[in-house]
């Protein structure tokens, strides 16, 4: 998925914590085995996380993302429509340099 994406930090501390809120639009282009292009289909999804700073470069997050990819199957005579709903939930440490 082509992603385009607007996340808008809200400091809560003295360098202590960073709320993120976002949205993505984008493309989604499933591959057939032969990697070639299918179908496309309109993808969208949110996220909402929180950064915690135990040193000015050095942070815990956690985050939840919400996928949503709409397409269609084309086989032989035989369309059918399906739509792919994902919810992601990550964590881990990350380095600011």
């Amino acid at each position: 998925m082509t992603l385009i994406l607007l996340a808008v930090p809200q400091g809560v501390g003295a360098q202590d914590a960073d709320l993120y809120v976002g949205f993505y639009l984008g493309l989604s282009r499933p591959l057939d085995s032969d990697f070639t292009v299918r179908d496309s289909g309109a993808g969208t999804g949110a996220l909402a996380g929180v950064k915690l700073f135990f040193t000015p470069h050095l942070a815990f997050f956690a985050e939840y993302k919400y996928s949503r990819a709409s397409h269609s199957l084309r086989l032989f005579d035989v369309s059918e429509k399906f739509v792919l709903e994902v919810n992601h939930f990550a964590r881990g440490f990350a380095c600011h340099f």
